[in-house]
């Protein structure tokens, strides 16, 4: 089983590209200064890792950019160590005549508009962090309630985000993650993975935020989905309960243990 002085002016002076992407699609890193309040995005894990070690927080995967579209341009303001992110060529012409520092392109937009990215804007704030940007509605209406403004769609994403997981998630999915069936099944119920848990009656995919076990009768598994994600991906809130669980049937040393819902419905991993 697997075990699972911060700095602003790094980020002009890390010449690194984002434009290496995936054949489908790149993550693209989100991170987060607890001393200046900026969120960060990148493509590069090379400057995702840097940041990290400068004392930067890991918050996951922020969106999935697609390998073609339109350019978002990204800016770095020398003065006050701000980042900013732009469809508009206007805008990036703006900033780079007030003496913005122009980064390149950072990622793309998705000309299909899958998933949108929400723009926000702090008018209080002068400094690092006064935009932000997030795929998650709710994410943005909290701030938009504390009294950021909302600038819309900044651009757009392919698919929305994945959380950073807890070790402990980390760990249950390593035990648990395969194909799971009922005694006379071929094909299996459903499936869990390093990300996902997957309903293949349903053919759809439930983003796992966490696992954890619970003693009860039997000690139970449960799984809290992330609800953002599965709304952007299907367009309708998952299905309740929200979250469930599984009892564990065989005991978690053993090698094919069984998993049973709330409806004595047993499935075993093959």
């Amino acid at each position: 089983m697997k075990k699972w002085v911060l700095g602003l002016s790094i980020l002009a002076g890390l010449c690194i590209s984002t434009q290496v992407l995936a054949d489908e699609s790149s993550k693209m890193y989100r991170l987060y200064n607890p001393n200046s309040g900026e969120h960060f995005y990148t493509a590069s894990n090379a400057e995702q890792k840097k940041l990290i070690q400068l004392g930067w927080y890991n918050e996951g995967i922020g969106w999935y950019a697609p390998r073609e579209g339109i350019p978002v341009y990204r800016l770095y303001n020398p003065n006050n160590g701000d980042h900013h992110y732009t469809m508009s060529a206007a805008e990036k012409n703006m900033l780079t005549n007030l003496g913005w520092h122009y980064e390149g392109i950072g990622w793309n937009s998705d000309t299909n508009k899958q998933v949108p990215l929400y723009r926000v804007y702090n008018p209080n704030n002068k400094g690092a962090g006064s935009h932000h940007y997030t795929t998650k509605v709710n994410e943005s209406q909290k701030l938009i309630d504390l009294g950021w403004k909302n600038e819309g769609i900044g651009w757009y994403g392919v698919q929305s985000s994945i959380p950073v997981k807890d070790d402990k998630t980390k760990e249950l999915i390593e035990t648990f993650k395969g194909d799971y069936y009922t005694s006379t099944q071929t094909t299996p119920e459903f499936s869990i993975d390093d990300n996902y848990f997957i309903d293949h009656s349903t053919n759809k995919r439930y983003l796992i935020k966490t696992l954890t076990i619970l003693q009860d009768i039997y000690p139970k598994l449960y799984i809290v989905w992330d609800v953002d994600a599965f709304s952007y991906e299907y367009g309708i809130l998952p299905p309740e309960p929200q979250p469930f669980s599984f009892d564990l049937v065989k005991a978690l040393g053993e090698t094919n243990y069984s998993l049973q819902d709330s409806n004595w419905n047993l499935y075993s991993r093959r």
